[in-house]
């Protein structure tokens, strides 16, 4: 029966989700909202892997959010950020894929930068998650865990069903220094 129920929460998610576009509205004015992406690895080409991992950290700033876009205190890309996370890409493309997030998204993250105080926030924050998820062998079991979870489901702002990843919703309102999970 439980499982019956798991199943119809997920359809009725898929079939009621305005998916991976929606606007967010940050809980206070004048603060900072986004999202941690978390791909499953079942997603197809570069987001099938054997593993869940870090996708990036994203603010809902200009089209995706009322979220302020703060530039980071030093704007600055180290070379070493690839042994911060444990990134879903083949080693080999971890450098080019941090420096593609860096400067994409963590450019309005604020806090103190440099590019690895974005990482170390993505990593430290979502670890407790892909931790939670690690133990589940399909997305739409990690999907209904989410939903089922007294400490997650709060969180959970939008799902990429193409992508197969889980956009969790966080909050700053101490311009980026300080990031912490939030319900939007």
């Amino acid at each position: 029966m439980n499982f019956l129920f798991n199943i119809l929460i997920y359809l009725a998610t898929i079939l009621l989700s305005s998916t991976f576009g929606k606007y967010m509205h940050c809980p206070q004015n004048n603060s900072m909202c986004g999202t941690i992406v978390i791909e499953s690895g079942f997603g197809d080409n570069a987001y099938s892997h054997n593993h869940i991992g870090y996708h990036g950290l994203w603010i809902s700033a200009n089209e995706y959010g009322n979220s302020l876009c703060v530039p980071p205190a030093a704007n600055v890309f180290d070379s070493n950020i690839h042994a911060l996370c444990d990134f879903v890409n083949d080693p080999r493309d971890d450098y080019w894929f941090a420096k593609h997030e860096f400067f994409k998204h963590g450019i309005c993250a604020g806090g103190s930068g440099p590019a690895s105080v974005y990482f170390n926030t993505l990593c430290v924050l979502g670890s407790e998650l892909i931790e939670y998820l690690r133990h589940y062998s399909t997305f739409a079991d990690m999907h209904s865990a989410i939903l089922n979870s007294d400490v997650w489901k709060d969180y959970l702002f939008d799902v990429d069903l193409v992508n197969k990843q889980f956009l969790m919703s966080i909050c700053s309102t101490d311009l980026g220094y300080k990031w912490i999970f939030c319900s939007v």
